[in-house]
């Protein structure tokens, strides 16, 4: 079996990843700011799925739109709901956590959309109406998108996401990797459909996100 380490090239990583991102290549961008197009939501229209779409599947990956939320107090109605489930979830003794930190030292919300609409319809109403995303999804996955999200709570001292890449056939063994470096057309497959069907969405309020929230097609 071919060993994974024998496949990696520097100078291709390097050659993928030190591109210089353009504005002429992005023309509904605002400003290039660290490689990342910037745009402004005052002025996004349905016109810019496909350039949103090229920068997900052949530029730098991601794009920050300001402004994205008109209505930032749904946000922090939202985040008001969330911490209400968080703490009710902890005094019945359902809280789950999450998979990085130690048990209770995180809080996480399974399912959170579901809870948050079923507690505050009239919040998540407010918190889902949102042109801008719903735009951001379609370009990419689609118009018959789904949203699911856990809300992940780091608390001081707790232990933090440690990077990673979600599939959908579960998490990768190594022998699963040795496959798909030795051309495993299955494994290939997942390779190249995998990112296409997923996408992360994250809303910041004042410099640090109040969830996460994962697209599928």
């Amino acid at each position: 079996m071919t060993r994974l380490a024998d496949t990696i090239s520097l100078e291709d990583f390097r050659a993928e990843v030190e591109r210089e991102t353009l504005l002429s290549d992005y023309p509904g961008a605002m400003k290039i700011e660290k490689g990342i197009p910037i745009y402004d939501a005052r002025k996004v229209t349905p016109d810019i799925a496909p350039e949103w779409a090229r920068i997900i599947g052949e530029g730098p990956g991601v794009f920050v739109v300001k402004a994205a939320f008109g209505d930032t107090g749904a946000i922090d109605a939202a985040s008001e709901v969330f911490r209400a489930i968080i703490a009710d979830e902890r005094a019945a003794g359902v809280a789950a956590g999450d998979h990085f930190a130690k048990a209770g030292a995180n809080d996480r919300i399974w399912n959170s959309l579901q809870k948050l609409c079923l507690r505050a319809p009239d919040v998540y109403a407010r918190y889902m109406a949102n042109p801008v995303i719903d735009l951001a999804c379609r370009a990419w996955l689609g118009p018959g998108y789904q949203i699911a999200t856990q809300v992940n709570q780091v608390r001081p001292g707790g232990k933090a996401q440690a990077p990673h890449r979600d599939y959908h056939l579960g998490r990768r063994h190594s022998v699963s990797m040795g496959r798909k470096a030795a051309g495993d057309p299955q494994i290939r497959r997942c390779d190249v459909f995998g990112p296409a069907r997923r996408r992360r969405l994250c809303a910041d309020r004042v410099g640090w996100p109040c969830g996460r929230a994962g697209g599928q097609g």
